[in-house]
């Protein structure tokens, strides 16, 4: 016993040497938040006592805690998002001084929240749903009895995101449909065990990965709104000068408050191989220590694009091709002066992958039927500093940015992130109250990798991870878990002043891509709530099961 409290402590203090020193760094993405039922109640606190058929993405090694023979898990998750915008004019920001004032932004004092999740279903597409619902994930493994291989497969998304708006909602321009999910489709896997204390594994992943992207655009910018100003101050002077086809200058100019454009994007990579490597160090009953390292998911995503355009963008485009003055300008600057109502083609996102991460563990039991869990998460988040996508042919909307000072071209649209690695923790326990059933919860402390100002509407800040379940172990060597989890933004609501975020509410307008609630102080709120279970058993009770069903139904 003592020596259980000198490990117990040892692992505290550890841990805390490497958590405190890191809590102002920024935070996770969306990673791990769907795993399986166990893992969620223990809030991803498993490196150390892995989750069954789930030990291919957690620790491969784990497998070697399986049954002997054929067995089979199957899981289903549901998850409900709620988000909410609020929208507050800052009094002291105007465009054009006396001409625009914040006020006059139809966004003020508006809110908005999330009305549905939003995934990809190979084969069907994007579907918005109130709840989000999975049947993962699913499991499959094989021992022969007293061999120290084990073997398995399993379908899983390490990955997974999505929201969407109504059409009139004022977050429509920062994201009115967004998914990014990557699912595991095999995971070919096997761990050996090297004696009763020590045991490796290693997984290879062959997953696919689904982006999509709908979304409104608008410039609050001092230059936007000079178009419209100028546009208006020359109204009438069409008789006068009607051979100079200039006037109304700029066809009429775009509002600054106006949209100018539509976009939809969807991106698939439908082969993206990685691999998990673990070990799991169990050289007392009491104290196990385990490892893995999951190697980065590079992915080649392509797709097709579509740019629909407003009215008032089309009539600036087209005056700039109107009289040979200003097309002369427009050529030498390389704006594009058709009138189109929309371009689609073909786009590339360069140079994206989910992160190479590590995870480390300890499991402790200082009694009998308690176990505490502590596991340490790092993830090579920097690796992304901006997203890329390069189009196969000059938008209209890129290249007419440029006036605005934009410099990534017209045939590529670059959005910063400057993403940082990130360390973070999670704790856990179970206590088995009996010998068939366990209790379990934990907490993980989820860091944002970004950055306050690069703050969007899609960034998650550092969240608080909470997961509560209980484990039944029934006869016959069938198990079913039940886990409820729930997120939440860890200072309760985010306030984003006027001109704080570059990709927000700047005022900067030397950085236009992209600001378009300049002027704004924007307040949001988040929660999630996840439900899961998960039933695992021998492919001979499957059988007798299956069995017993088809009898009933007369079909056998």
């Amino acid at each position: 016993m003592t020596k259980r409290i000198y490990v117990l402590f040892f692992t505290i203090v550890s841990v805390s040497c490497f958590v405190f020193p890191s809590m102002k760094c920024h935070a996770t993405f969306v990673e791990q938040v769907l795993g399986n039922t166990k893992t969620i109640s223990l809030a991803n606190t498993c490196t150390a006592d892995p989750p069954g058929h789930m030990s291919v993405h957690y620790n491969p090694a784990g497998l070697s805690k399986l049954r002997d023979g054929k067995y089979i898990s199957q899981g289903f998750a549901l998850a409900y998002i709620q988000r909410n915008y609020r929208f507050t004019p800052d009094p002291d920001f105007q465009l054009m001084n006396e001409f625009t004032a914040v006020e006059d932004d139809p966004l003020s004092f508006t809110t908005g929240k999330v009305k549905n999740g939003r995934i990809f279903i190979p084969g069907i597409g994007p579907v918005n749903l109130p709840v989000l619902a999975a049947p993962v994930p699913l499991g499959i493994s094989y021992r022969e009895p007293g061999s120290p291989w084990t073997f398995a497969t399993a379908i899983y998304a390490p990955y997974a995101g999505g929201l969407s708006h109504d059409d009139n909602d004022p977050a429509r321009f920062q994201g009115k449909d967004v998914y990014l999910q990557h699912i595991i489709m095999a995971s070919p896997t096997v761990s050996y065990r090297l004696n009763e204390h020590f045991s490796f594994g290693l997984s290879i992943g062959i997953g696919m990965t689904a982006l999509g992207l709908q979304t409104d655009a608008r410039a609050p910018n001092e230059l936007v709104a000079m178009t419209k100003v100028i546009a208006n101050a020359t109204e009438g002077f069409e008789d006068s000068f009607n051979a100079l086809d200039l006037f109304p200058m700029f066809g009429g100019g775009i509002g600054p408050f106006d949209q100018v454009a539509s976009t939809e994007i969807t991106m698939r990579d439908s082969f993206t191989p990685h691999f998990n490597l673990g070990f799991l160090w169990e050289p007392k009953d009491w104290f196990a220590f385990g490892a893995v390292y999951q190697s980065p998911i590079k992915l080649n995503l392509e797709g097709r694009y579509k740019f629909t355009y407003s009215d008032q963008f089309k009539k600036v485009s087209e005056w700039l091709g109107g009289s040979a003055l200003v097309e002369a300008f427009a050529m030498i600057f390389d704006i594009g002066t058709d009138k189109l109502e929309n371009e689609a083609g073909r786009v590339v996102m360069e140079d994206f992958q989910f992160p190479q991460r590590v995870q480390l563990g300890v499991m402790v039991k200082p009694i009998r039927r308690l176990k505490l869990l502590c596991d340490l998460h790092w993830a090579n988040w920097s690796t992304t500093q901006k997203f890329s996508m390069q189009f196969d042919q000059k938008l209209q909307a890129l290249r007419l940015l440029k006036l605005l000072g934009y410099t990534g071209g017209g045939t590529r649209l670059e959005y910063t992130k400057n993403f940082n690695d990130t360390w973070h923790y999670s704790v856990g326990m179970e206590y088995r109250l009996f010998d068939w059933l366990a209790l379990r919860a934990g907490y993980e402390d989820r860091q944002t990798c970004g950055h306050d100002n690069l703050f969007d509407l899609m960034s998650l800040p550092d969240v608080d991870y909470f997961g509560a379940g209980i484990g039944l172990n029934l006869p016959r060597g069938v198990d079913i878990d039940f886990a409820l989890g729930y997120l939440r933004y860890q200072e309760g609501d985010i306030y984003v002043p006027n001109d704080s975020s570059y990709n927000l509410n700047s005022n900067d307008f030397s950085k236009p891509v992209y600001n378009p609630y300049a002027g704004q102080n924007v307040e949001t709120n988040f929660s999630a709530y996840l439900a899961s279970t998960n039933i695992s058993m021998p492919f001979e009770v499957l059988n007798e099961l299956l069995d017993g069903v088809m009898s009933k139904i007369g079909l056998k």
